[in-house]
């Protein structure tokens, strides 16, 4: 399944439509599911299954599948699948370079991370996103546009910047 993506992927990513466009930046969403796969000891093995308190292991096994979709053509450009325990936001950074320049990224808010939003911005040529904000999130707002709708700037903490040093922003805020 990544296989097929990531190669539909590299033949259609560089297309572009008349219409492909919102303010001259190309439209993509990042978003992951989870698939059950048939039930079998490799995959189980190999992806792992849900458990809870009282359920050992879910009736099949389960992976996690993050994808990067063109909003207006709806192609997949890339596809990172991890086992059900992986966290989105790692096979979310794994497809990062194949962002497009001038972009703009949607993303839900299971893929709040500092880390992710700073290189997005780092690793390419006017690379935006867009994510809801948490409740704890400490900003300051730039400008408002409407009811819950505002810019607003964050400063980076100390570990991210650690993390992506050498690839911060100059004024270590976005």
């Amino acid at each position: 399944m990544q296989w097929l993506f990531q190669r539909t992927g590299e033949h259609w990513a560089n297309e572009r439509f008349a219409k492909d466009d919102w303010q001259g930046l190309q439209v993509f969403a990042i978003d992951g599911v989870i698939f059950r796969t048939p039930d079998t000891p490799d995959l189980q093995a190999h992806f792992g299954s849900a458990s809870n308190a009282t359920i050992k292991q879910s009736a099949y096994p389960l992976l996690r599948c993050v994808t990067l979709m063109n909003t207006h053509t709806h192609v997949i450009l890339d596809a990172q699948v991890g086992d059900y325990r992986t966290a989105e936001t790692p096979l979310a950074e794994a497809m990062l370079d194949k962002i497009p320049d001038r972009s703009i990224i949607l993303l839900d808010r299971n893929f709040w991370s500092t880390n992710l939003m700073h290189t997005l911005m780092t690793r390419g040529n006017e690379r935006h996103w867009l994510i809801p904000k948490r409740s704890n999130a400490v900003y300051e707002v730039v400008e408002e546009y409407g009811d819950g709708d505002a810019l607003w700037r964050m400063t980076v903490s100390s570990q991210a910047r650690k993390k992506n040093s050498g690839k911060r922003p100059a004024n270590n805020t976005f």
